[in-house]
């Protein structure tokens, strides 16, 4: 986050696979997801982050670390990654923010599906479309046991999935 403050840009965490093009949303001088909890609560991840250079909601985000008290998965897991950011933006409980110099996305364009089991099968298991997705996170966290450990290259080629689909493209062309 502090070098995405620094130089402006997107930030995506390693574990996003993208869909497609994020040039609409350039013109917002920060653009922030909602991601939805299997509780039903909200907050805004900061695994995919659009921004200017020194966006002032940056500067207050990266501020609020100095009381930063996870110790790994623990009850304060994303209290800095999801649940400070929905403060500092002061989210209403229907999505809209209080502040006018951020753009705030829905659930589908960067956290759908979810990072709980059965969301994670709609990406891993099924195939779905999800036609308003700029990229899908893959909570490797969560995902990483079921899934990711043993995707191999021939298994992306050859068994559709809705990751599967969205990773072959990257996959190098061998013919």
């Amino acid at each position: 986050m502090r070098a995405l403050n620094e130089t402006g840009g997107i930030y995506l965490d390693i574990d996003t696979v993208c869909r497609r093009s994020f040039d609409d949303l350039l013109n917002h001088p920060c653009v922030l997801g909602i991601q939805n909890h299997i509780d039903g609560s909200t907050g805004l991840c900061n695994a995919v982050i659009l921004s200017e250079p020194r966006h002032p909601f940056l500067d207050e985000w990266l501020n609020t670390y100095k009381s930063f008290r996870s110790q790994g998965r623990d009850e304060f897991y994303d209290e800095h990654a999801v649940r400070v950011p929905w403060k500092l933006a002061r989210m209403t409980p229907d999505g809209k923010t209080g502040r006018k110099d951020l753009h705030i996305e829905p659930p589908e364009s960067f956290f759908l599906p979810g990072w709980w089991s059965s969301e994670l099968e709609r990406l891993f298991e099924r195939v779905e479309d999800f036609p308003n997705a700029y990229c899908h996170h893959l909570a490797e966290s969560l995902s990483y046991k079921p899934y990711l450990e043993t995707l191999t290259e021939q298994y992306i080629r050859d068994i559709d999935t809705t990751y599967n689909l969205a990773a072959r493209p990257f996959l190098p062309n061998l013919f």
